[in-house]
Order: structure tokens, then sequence, then C-alpha cells
């Protein structure tokens, strides 16, 4: 297992690829975008709206959508970058990009890459992961669904890659932000998961070179019912997933703690 930078790929050409193209991003930048311009628009074209506080109002709104709409715009162009492909391979090894394209704005001289030699991969395999998150009431209900590809490895430090991700999660732009967005994380067996919306056809192209294993069928599990260490990997693959404020509650609901300690809990687990 190696960890690489885009550099160390530029002179692979001839590497099979596999990219998300963030299209639900093109779709809301659009609508944003329409609206901003629907609402930069309505004081001139209303003659209700011509009031100092009514160009106010649609003026903070044309402005709110219109900063919406550069970063999900901004977020698609970003997945279309050639540096952007997620997962490339060719019949020796795998190579995983494990920085989200939503953090295109990071030091690109930094290391991004897992290489995996075939020698290293038992074999590959799709999975669903059901997250759940407490809502308003503490109830416990199913939010969102993950399908990926699985790979299974041999007997290899895998201290190296829970490294690189806890230093990609401490990363910044330039400008100081971040989107908590993982799409390589590491499970605790030690296999390697990637989130892909088109993981059965990559498996399919694959299966060429690895051996492919059929996916396993989820386990649905009630949050009060497992150990205390299961739960902070639940609280922390919410996280992982985006949900900041999921796996606050869930610490909040855990540890009957206020929302500073809960936060200070969640942040301290990404940093593991």
């Amino acid at each position: 297992m190696k960890i690489l930078t885009d550099r160390d790929l530029g002179q692979h050409q001839d590497l099979a690829s596999y990219r998300e193209v963030a299209w639900g991003n093109l779709i809301f930048g659009t609508l944003f975008a329409g609206a901003a311009t629907v609402f930069g628009g309505l004081p001139f074209v209303e003659p209700g709206w011509s009031g100092s506080g009514s160009i106010i109002v649609c003026g903070l709104a044309a402005v709110l959508f219109s900063g919406l709409a550069a970063i999900a715009l901004g977020a698609f162009r970003s997945s279309l970058a050639p540096e952007n492909r997620l997962l490339r391979w060719s019949s020796q090894r795998i190579y995983l990009r494990y920085r989200s394209f939503y953090n295109s704005g990071f030091p690109e001289d930094t290391p991004t890459i897992i290489c995996l030699e075939h020698s290293e991969i038992r074999g590959l395999r799709g999975f669903r992961l059901e997250l759940d998150s407490p809502d308003e009431y503490g109830a416990w209900t199913l939010f969102r669904k993950i399908h990926g590809l699985e790979i299974e490895l041999k007997r290899v430090d895998h201290s190296i890659l829970r490294d690189a991700l806890a230093k990609e999660a401490e990363q910044r732009s330039p400008k100081g932000s971040r989107y908590n967005h993982y799409p390589v994380t590491l499970t605790r067996q030690g296999d390697v998961r990637v989130e892909l919306r088109g993981a059965k056809k990559v498996l399919e192209r694959l299966a060429t070179y690895f051996p492919v294993y059929p996916p396993e069928q989820p386990e649905v599990r009630l949050f009060e019912s497992l150990p205390d260490e299961e739960k902070e990997e639940h609280i922390l693959a919410l996280a992982l997933a985006g949900d900041k404020i999921g796996a606050v509650k869930a610490a909040r609901q855990h540890y009957r703690c206020g929302l500073k300690e809960a936060k200070t809990f969640v942040e301290c687990l990404l940093k593991r």
C-alpha cells in the first residue's frame, strides 16, 4: 500500500478510470441561479415591490441564491476536472483518490491517492450502508443509503491509510473552508470502502482483473442495542458521511451531554 500524489500518476495515461460527476449540483446550481435572477429583477417588474424595504429583501435574497449557485456550480466544475477521477486501475493495481472533488481548493501537492497492489487485494464486493439519524423527538429513523465498492484486503499495514485519511480530515483550503465529504473510508475490519453510485458497473469492469464476491446483505440494528464501541463507530460514520448534525445528536443522546461537549466529542472522533 502506498500513498501518492496526482503528479505520481501523471505518466500513467493507459489506466482505466471512473469519475463521479456531480449532476445534482448542476441542477441545484441552475435553480439557485434562476431564483437569484427572479429576486434580483422583482422590484423592477412588480410595482408593489418597488419600496426600499422590498428592494433590500429582494437584494439579500438574490445575493444568497447567487452564492449558493456559485458553490453548487463550482462543485460541478470540480467534479469534471481530470485529476478528480475517483477510481483508476490496471491489471496490477487499483488507485483510489480519497480527496473529495468538493475540496478541490486544497493544496495540490499533498498526497491524495491510495495505491493497492494486486497482491494486497483479497477481493471486491458491492456494499450498501444504511445510516439512521435521530429526529427532533429523539426517535431513530433511516435517513441515508450509501452504495459503493468494498475492497477486502489481505494482511497489510492499515496505519498508512489511517494516517493519510486523518491528515485529509484536517486539511483546509487557503480560504479556511472544507466540505466534510469522505468518499473513501476504512472499516473496523481493515477493508476499504469507496462511495460510488455506479458500483455495479465498476465491479463488472474490475472483475476482469480481481476476484469479485457477492454483496453482503445490510444488517439493520437499533442504535440503542449497539455496544458502546459500535455506537462510537456509528457516530463517526454519520460524521464521515457529512451529517455532523446527526452525529452530534447521536452523541448527545448516547452520553447525555450538552451540545458543546457533543461537538467536541465528534471532532475528536474525526481526528483519531
